[in-house]
């Protein structure tokens, strides 16, 4: 079902979008040539709908295999469309592993990523003792298995160390960002960011990471999390978060953890 395509002239009307999504089979949220992505997938369901050319633009930009519960989009269109209606033509639309969960008409300023205040990540870990080293296959596209032994409780104690305002940069990718790539003249970003939130919960076999802050780095949650399990493992101690912090040198802190944890629940305005 597409609705009537309606000339520029037209009052637009801002959309915003609350999303899940498994981003398992997409190269992440931006839009990529040839490649299957949330912002492209989004973008087509769309036009398909409207006969209008939008790009959606999202609170974040989830990496390749990053999932979401509460990513939030934001665009403009000239279709005049019931909120409950938009919402359930899009979902006929899009594939079943991306969901729109509410569509809600806003303001002409709001924007998804510039509005943003908080936004809330959790890195989700299941421990698999090494005589049961399975993981679910209901569970394995969101969970990481780990069967090695943790030392949670010095994990969860590192955890609190990053709560108020740092500099990451020891935690931002090594990569700098495509669009920082573009344009090799521009201001390089601040990598200062306030971190309101950072704790592990561990119930039964299920080892969980909530971050909550107001904006993070490339790769800046998954940085943490594979610094935290290299505390767990013993590689680093309990109490070398923040000389890591200060060193502000990504090869001071641990690798990248996997996409596949990681979920983007929370945006707030």
């Amino acid at each position: 079902m597409s609705y009537p395509h309606t000339n520029s002239s037209m009052l637009s009307h801002n959309w915003k979008l609350i999303l899940a999504y498994d981003g398992t089979d997409f190269h992440g949220w931006q839009i990529q040539p040839a490649m299957p992505t949330i912002q492209g997938t989004l973008s087509e369901a769309i036009r398909q709908l409207t006969g209008e050319s939008v790009l959606p633009q999202g609170s974040g930009r989830t990496d390749a295999g990053v999932h979401a519960e509460g990513q939030v989009a934001s665009f403009a269109i000239n279709a005049p469309l019931p909120a409950q209606n938009l919402r359930r033509a899009l979902n006929r639309t899009l594939p079943d592993s991306i969901r729109v969960l509410e569509a809600v008409p806003v303001e002409p300023n709001f924007h998804a990523r510039h509005s943003a205040i908080a936004k809330t990540y959790m890195y989700r870990v299941l421990l698999c003792p090494e005589e049961a080293a399975v993981c679910p296959p209901t569970l394995t596209r969101f969970w990481l298995p780990i069967s090695r032994e943790l030392d949670v409780v010095n994990m969860q104690s590192a955890a609190a160390a990053v709560i108020g305002e740092h500099d990451f940069a020891s935690f931002a990718a090594s990569d700098p960002d495509l669009t920082t790539r573009n344009q090799p003249d521009a201001e390089a970003p601040s990598t200062i960011r306030t971190i309101y939130q950072s704790e592990w919960q561990l119930d039964q076999n299920k080892l969980i990471y909530t971050v909550r802050g107001n904006g993070f780095l490339h790769h800046m949650v998954r940085n943490l999390v594979g610094t935290f399990l290299e505390i767990g493992y013993g590689r680093f101690t309990a109490d070398a978060l923040p000389s890591i912090i200060a060193a502000r040198d990504r090869s001071a802190a641990g690798p990248t953890a996997p996409a596949r944890g990681l979920c983007l629940v929370n945006v707030e305005y």
